[in-house]
């Protein structure tokens, strides 16, 4: 039984007490004054197997990572195959159909998927490389999607876009690294950077 705190909302109909127990066993939660029971058929939300390391709790969770901009898929990837290796997994009369599924998937991930990919990265790599804050990742990478979208990046560099857009960001969400600091890190001329910034 857990001892729930007191909540001033919640009272007994019987004794007016707010003290109450949570039975997990029986589902129901009961007056910690008089015993009356409150709520009956409560819902179990707590999971249906048990771990006893990180190792197996990562293993039988089954609710994947949060969605993200970090990832161009927004981390919610399929992919067929991961290789030749996954071809002897499958039954030799549905190997061609696997490998024509693959070659699809492919030719089908649009130019736009293709470039968020390099793209985010490469901000993946300035992020780590100049230390900066998962807030600061995110936004950036919201940022240039939305400068795709828009049709924005055309006729500049990738890596002028985003390193433009980290100076950008390092300086509205107060982490400021200067432009000689960027330049270093992303390889790419300090000039283009504040001209792509403008």
């Amino acid at each position: 039984m857990k001892n729930l705190s007191k909540d001033v909302k919640k009272k007994c109909p019987e004794c007016g007490c707010t003290h109450f127990f949570e039975d997990d066993v029986r589902g129901e939660t009961v007056c910690g004054k008089c015993g009356l029971v409150l709520a009956d058929s409560m819902v179990d939300t707590s999971p249906e197997w048990r771990a006893f390391d990180d190792d197996q709790r990562s293993k039988r969770t089954r609710a994947g990572a949060p969605l993200t901009h970090t990832k161009h898929d927004k981390g919610m990837t399929t992919e067929i195959g991961r290789g030749r290796g996954e071809l002897f997994k499958v039954s030799a009369n549905k190997r061609s159909q696997y490998i024509r599924l693959a070659k699809w998937q492919k030719r089908l991930v649009e130019s736009k998927d293709r470039n968020l990919s390099f793209a985010l990265s490469e901000l993946q790599r300035l992020v780590s490389f100049l230390g900066l804050p998962k807030s600061v990742h995110e936004e950036v990478a919201k940022k240039y999607e939305e400068a795709v979208d828009r049709g924005l990046v055309r006729g500049r560099s990738m890596e002028s876009v985003i390193a433009s857009l980290l100076y950008a960001v390092c300086r509205e969400l107060e982490s400021p690294r200067t432009l000689e600091e960027i330049a270093e890190a992303s390889g790419v001329e300090r000039r283009e950077i504040g001209r792509t910034y403008r």
